[in-house]
């Protein structure tokens, strides 16, 4: 008796719905059903990790140089003395070498009374055209 009502059921339910429709609405329902066994955590959002030393800074202000500033006391600050291997435009050009990091800022100065500020500009992309030889990896865009 049971097995002939479940029969009519099944029927009644295959009439109401096509084979394509059931067959969805049952994976559908698998999918769901099997779903739900563990809540959901999201994966947490991963960084490089740098361990800077403490934050100690120095005082860059010698007689002579016609500006000053702080570096990292990590830092090491040494007199430029080649560019591209040509002798430098004055002797105010020094580098910022961090040793532990593999890094070196460097450091120019030009007065903008004697040299107009367009000229500033495209000497800084020339250098850049220069230092792109080495590098493989700068893009020129527009701002």
């Amino acid at each position: 008796m049971q097995v002939n009502k479940l029969q009519q059921t099944f029927t009644h339910i295959k009439k109401r719905f096509s084979t394509i429709d059931f067959c969805f609405a049952l994976i559908l329902s698998i999918v769901v059903t099997a779903s739900c066994n563990s809540p959901f955590t999201p994966k947490p959002k991963g960084y490089f990790h740098i361990n800077f030393p403490k934050k100690e800074y120095k005082v860059f202000s010698q007689a002579g140089y016609p500006y000053s500033f702080e570096y990292p006391a990590y830092a090491e600050v040494l007199k430029d003395t080649l560019f591209f291997n040509d002798k430098t435009e004055n002797p105010w050009w020094i580098n910022i070498n961090f040793p532990q990091f593999n890094g070196k800022i460097h450091v120019s100065y030009k007065d903008i009374g004697k040299t107009s500020f367009d000229t500033l500009v495209n000497d800084a992309y020339k250098l850049t055209g220069k230092h792109s030889q080495k590098a493989y990896s700068i893009d020129d865009s527009v701002f």
